[in-house]
């Protein structure tokens, strides 16, 4: 059909894009240099290389749910470090911690040293104190040693059997027997003496 009308195919094309405007490349923006794209031309990054912000934890078989930055805070800390293996098959990542203290590791990551709120008790603290040291948040360990630190100056502790396993902990030592601890040295003994022969 190219040789109806005795047309080559150079002068057909002429032919049928005379009289229409000429388009400019869409791909070209103004500046010459730059690429303008549309809404659907643009170019999408693969959903691989995205970084998720959700992060779900695994910390010794219980869940937790916190951002990317929270774990972040402090960089180069083993806590940090989680993100940079490969999470499970469900997409959480394994902490093989305590879980039982790692909500108030959450809170001190969030909110700072001013608007964190340790444990009421003591050895829960002492507990969130050895987790935090074992994460590298040593702002956190020193926090708790400061609070530690307060309430045994202030006789906050119950009891001073749960202050002295309290105190070995923090120097290194072992624990001290709660029974020598708690029980009272024995009352002396008087024996009469016997009586006189004269």
């Amino acid at each position: 059909w190219l040789k109806r009308a005795g047309a080559t195919p150079a002068a057909s094309g002429a032919q049928k894009g005379a009289g229409r405007p000429r388009r400019s490349p869409p791909a070209m923006s103004a500046c010459g240099g730059c690429f303008s794209f549309t809404q659907h031309e643009r170019p999408q990054k693969p959903a691989s290389s995205v970084k998720k912000q959700r992060i779900e934890l695994n910390v010794g078989g219980k869940r937790f749910c916190t951002s990317r930055a929270t774990l972040l805070r402090y960089p180069g800390t083993p806590l940090a470090e989680v993100l940079e293996y490969e999470p499970e098959e469900d997409g959480s990542y394994f902490l093989d911690r305590d879980g039982s203290q790692f909500g108030f590791i959450l809170s001190f990551l969030r909110d700072g040293t001013e608007g964190f709120v340790p444990p009421a008790d003591d050895q829960a603290c002492a507990v969130l104190r050895h987790e935090a040291k074992q994460l590298g948040l040593t702002a956190l360990a020193e926090h708790l040693d400061g609070v530690l630190s307060t309430r045994f100056t202030r006789g906050v502790s119950h009891t001073s059997q749960e202050s002295g396993m309290l105190l070995a902990q923090r120097n290194g030592a072992s624990a001290p027997d709660p029974v020598a601890v708690a029980a009272p040295p024995p009352a002396p003994v008087s024996v009469p003496a016997p009586p006189s022969s004269s």
